[in-house]
């Protein structure tokens, strides 16, 4: 639930109800019918322009494109049931369009052949091979657990796609078996009326699709949509992570909230370099953040933790947005060699050194120690330029919230961040000393 940019409605994404899943694969939501994927797909990765060029290759008559999110990521673009037809059918005919005519053959009173359909009709390629391979291997989902199952033939494979109108005005199924290609459309013709509340293309298209094309295929064996092997096609089957779409590695396979996807990929531009937003860390089970040396080995949980970099894409979304659905992500614009760095540095807020000796400070002589210990830190970074940019970043942190806290005198967040604070100095101190060693 996050604007997409070029949306043109007021809430700046689908209507979906109140339901959010969350990260997705595109199979998954062409599965299962997910308008905010789809949309997404369409303005972030796609364009309208590209999309509305698909359809018009596809047949659709250009005066009727609706060149708007909602007209090309959903379907409010007026397109007949034989355009449909025959753009399903380009699918299942491995990615070329056979123009939709009413005839095979015309033959005069001799038995001369006047017009030969196979001869005139306009054929030309729309998807590469690999493309069509995968639509159907997806379609085939649809229909066997997504929003197409009373579409199912026994004994017949079959691939296809619901479609529902705004408001329930009307409702569409287009399937496709190793036989046709078929498409049906329920509503009324000028719109003056809707379908009942609830009238879904998988409600009331899909059962009636499926009951005349029961009766089309009956006696025939079954047949695969494109008999060819996927490899031989040019696919190869990759296993990537299900955020950052790179092969997965051990750490993605940890987070069992995300686990990683196996599916097909065109060979030509397949994942080939590995997840790099995964890391597996040492989570302090009692306070939620990275384990200190301090924190005992019964709260320390090994945990898969993604991180979400200034350049990565989940960028463009609001960060609270992206939490509720990635509960483990970091915002930190750190590698995963960096980050297991920074996590040993970072300071669990519930055990610290003094929770580890169990001696008390009292508080008037932990003020005055934090002072001279902001006094060594500050020293230290002037006199130090070699540092990274992340030691630097922690420790200017580290010095900017036990400030802020002095400065509020709040002594529980004082003696959270002076030990947090002394605990960095001290590790980063030991890896980088100062040149005149003082």
């Amino acid at each position: 639930p996050s604007p997409i940019e070029g949306w043109e409605t007021e809430a700046g994404y689908p209507a979906i109800g109140t339901d959010h899943v969350g990260f997705v694969s595109l199979r998954r939501s062409l599965v299962s019918s997910l308008n905010v994927s789809s949309a997404r797909t369409l303005l972030e990765d796609v364009s309208m322009s590209l999309a509305a060029k698909y359809l018009v290759n596809l047949g659709v008559d250009a005066s009727r494109v609706s060149e708007t999110g909602s007209g090309l990521a959903l379907g409010t673009t007026g397109i007949t049931p034989i355009e449909m037809a025959a753009a399903y059918a380009t699918i299942a005919n491995l990615g070329v369009y056979n123009e939709p005519l009413s005839f095979t053959r015309v033959i005069d009173s001799t038995g001369k052949v006047v017009l030969d359909a196979d001869e005139i009709r306009d054929t030309h390629r729309v998807f590469k091979e690999t493309t069509a391979y995968m639509l159907v291997d997806i379609l085939k989902d649809a229909v066997d657990h997504g929003t197409g199952t009373r579409a199912k033939i026994s004994g017949i494979t079959v691939a296809g796609k619901t479609g529902t109108n705004s408001d329930y005005s009307s409702a569409y199924f287009a399937g496709m078996t190793g036989y046709y290609t078929s498409v049906i459309w329920v509503g009324h013709d000028d719109y003056s009326e809707k379908l009942v509340d609830g009238s879904s293309g998988g409600r009331v298209a899909a059962p009636i699709w499926q009951a005349y094309m029961s009766k089309i295929l009956e006696g025939l064996p079954d047949k695969e949509i494109i008999d060819a092997s996927p490899v031989q096609l040019g696919l190869v089957k990759r296993t990537v992570c299900s955020i950052s779409g790179k092969l997965a590695t051990d750490a993605c396979h940890a987070d069992t909230d995300h686990p990683p996807i196996t599916d097909w990929f065109d060979s030509e531009n397949a994942p080939a370099d590995s997840c790099d937003m995964h890391v597996i860390a040492n989570i302090c089970s009692q306070s939620g953040k990275a384990a200190s040396v301090y924190c005992p080995d019964s709260a320390k949980v090994a945990m898969s933790v993604i991180l979400i970099n200034d350049d990565s894409r989940l960028n463009r979304y609001d960060s609270t947005v992206v939490t509720t659905y990635l509960k483990n992500a970091v915002f930190v614009n750190m590698t995963a060699a960096q980050y297991k760095l920074y996590a040993a540095t970072v300071e669990c807020p519930v055990h610290s050194p003094s929770w580890s000796t169990g001696a008390y400070i009292p508080y008037a002589t932990l003020k005055a120690d934090a002072e001279r210990l902001i006094s060594s830190v500050e020293s230290y970074l002037a006199a130090v330029q070699s540092l990274s940019e992340t030691d630097r970043a922690t420790l200017n942190n580290n010095l900017a919230m036990l400030e802020l806290y002095l400065s509020y005198d709040n002594e529980e967040s004082v003696r959270t961040y002076y030990d947090r604070l002394e605990y960095n100095y001290r590790i980063i101190y030991a890896a980088n000393p100062p040149a005149y060693g003082g």
